[in-house]
């Protein structure tokens, strides 16, 4: 039996959207606001919408207070059958403050201009590959790496890898993170 993921997010609220995403067999939730508060696991925007999370411990959301967000949340069931989810937190502008996934890898995602793929290694248990244009990076379980990129520095920590290769990662501006 799989283990239950290590990254969990929910967006509720009256103004956040949520419609079928068909391209990616699941759900897309959206909303936007100021944040008001930040409580463990738990983010308030204006207009009552409130984002639950859990992420490692490291990672903190209080940095967010009072700065307008942008909030996207992607539900995927996989054709494993398993759940997915991919969270993103950017500022007004659109520019990544926190992405956060579970699930498989071999993803892109965008840090302003740059692209960055997120690969496995295939030893069993081995680690994450992370990579940019410039650099590849190597990380291990519970560990991090810092990123520096034009847009800004970040935080890339691998929080987990499942039996089936799921994996469970966080890159999260350097803002957001106390290590």
């Amino acid at each position: 039996m799989e283990a239950v993921p290590p990254l969990l997010f929910r967006i509720e609220g009256v103004s956040a959207v949520r419609g079928r995403d068909l391209g990616r067999r699941g759900w897309l939730t959206l909303a936007e606001g100021w944040v008001g508060d930040v409580r463990a696991r738990r983010v308030v925007l204006t207009d009552d919408v409130s984002l639950s999370y859990v992420v490692p411990p490291h990672i903190d959301l209080g940095p967010l207070r009072g700065a307008y967000v942008k909030v996207t949340l992607t539900d995927e069931l996989t054709a494993a059958g398993r759940r997915a989810q991919m969270l993103t937190i950017a500022d007004e502008t659109g520019r990544p403050l926190l992405l956060a996934r579970f699930g498989q890898a071999g993803q892109v995602h965008a840090l302003g201009r740059s692209r960055v793929r997120i690969a496995l290694s295939q030893r069993p248990g081995g680690p994450l590959v992370f990579g940019t244009e410039k650099l590849e990076y190597v990380v291990h379980v519970g560990e991090h790496v810092r990123v520096r990129e034009p847009v800004g520095e970040f935080v890339v920590c691998f929080v987990a890898r499942t039996m089936n290769d799921d994996v469970a990662y966080v890159i999260a501006d350097r803002t957001l993170c106390r290590r």
